[in-house]
């Protein structure tokens, strides 16, 4: 039986409510260790009740580097997006839409979650000379490791 495939094109990704697609070169959601080097060594009873396996979700992505601003989250790329959540911390909401359909199904499904960005944790500017467009990547972490993957 041919299976339904995911193709590098045609993606929907969604910060806040906006869509990105137009920025991103890449976008990955996957599951993955937990960075242990900088966790606390000390387990608490409420962290045991709440870990599961050691692995957490991350969402990576590459993009364009645009400074683009504006007064709304439209107005914006995603670089200066991000930029200005690091000043202080924040966090954006996701909806990653692999398939680019805009209602979820059973074999096109759709995932959310809240990508947190730490304070201090700026995305990179500049790059190699040439006239190619400079690219950042940047890996969030998952707020709460919880991603919901919706189907009608």
């Amino acid at each position: 039986m041919a299976r339904t495939r995911i193709k590098g094109k045609g993606l929907v990704f969604e910060f806040d409510g906006e869509p990105f697609e137009c920025d991103l070169i890449s976008a990955t959601l996957l599951r993955e260790a937990a960075d242990t080097a900088t966790a606390d060594a000390v387990t608490t009873f409420c962290d045991a009740s709440t870990t599961t396996d050691g692995n957490v979700w991350k969402l990576s992505v590459e993009a364009v580097q645009s400074t683009d601003d504006g007064a709304t989250t439209a107005d914006k790329s995603l670089h200066t997006l991000v930029w200005d959540a690091a000043v202080s911390g924040g966090e954006l909401d996701f909806t990653f839409q692999p398939h680019g359909n805009a209602v979820a199904t059973a074999t096109q499904p759709h995932y959310t979650g809240t990508a947190t960005i730490d304070a201090g944790a700026f995305p990179e500017v500049g790059g190699s000379a040439g006239n190619d467009a400079f690219t950042w990547s940047y890996t969030f972490s998952v707020k709460d490791n919880t991603v919901t993957k919706t189907i009608s």
